[in-house]
């Protein structure tokens, strides 16, 4: 795959699974996006809980859903997909919807 400079890209093999829908047993992974760049206190972009078999590809599936704003990434999980409901999942949630989020249990 080459990107926009017409370079060749290495992508995690397992960052192509992103591309597929996940499986029901798939785990859940909590992606926090921030731009460091821009001025303290307005830094925060989001977060997105999206459901893959793996890190690399529940990246690749965040850009495929459009929720993920860019920036720099932390990340949380495995969690068990049963421990957060499908209304959080796969959308990009504001801080006050991210603190909502119930705990897993």
């Amino acid at each position: 795959m080459l990107n926009s400079a017409g370079r060749v890209m290495h992508i995690p093999w397992d960052a192509e699974l992103g591309l597929y829908e996940p499986g029901p047993g798939d785990p859940l992974w909590w992606l926090s996006f921030r731009d460091p760049d821009r001025p303290e206190g307005s830094r925060f972009l989001g977060v997105a809980i999206i459901q893959a078999a793996t890190l690399a590809a529940a990246m690749t599936r965040s850009h495929r859903l459009g929720v993920n704003p860019g920036g720099e990434v932390a990340s949380r999980g495995p969690v068990d997909p049963q421990r957060i409901a499908a209304g959080w999942r796969d959308r990009l949630l504001s801080r006050d919807e991210a603190d909502s989020v119930p705990e897993p249990r």
